[in-house]
């Protein structure tokens, strides 16, 4: 996918999302999506399974950022267990440096 260049179907998602008549309605699923989401990842934070100084909001909205792009990164010669393997990986130990 060329970066820019939105799909047809995100296309028209998105101009059904600027008509949606129950706006509101949709605005208050994703709010409650939201704070399920928010709601695991304190969990996990509480459990000490991801790390106590995470940030929760950055944190659910980075998740659901990937999320929500991630079947642009797939395509049907796509490994998708790797892919996943790869995105968690970043995503629960960054990109920085290896530390020892």
């Amino acid at each position: 996918m060329v970066p820019g260049r939105a799909r047809p179907a995100t296309r028209q998602a998105r101009r059904d999302w600027q008509r949606c008549e129950s706006r509101a309605v949709f605005v208050e699923e994703r709010r409650r999506y939201e704070q399920r989401i928010y709601q695991v990842i304190a969990t996990a934070v509480q459990s000490g399974d991801l790390r106590g100084d995470l940030d929760l909001q950055d944190a659910t909205l980075i998740l659901l950022s990937v999320a929500n792009w991630a079947y642009t990164w797939f395509s049907d010669e796509t490994d998708v267990d790797d892919v996943t393997a790869r995105m968690m990986s970043i995503l629960l130990s960054g990109m920085g440096p290896v530390r020892a």
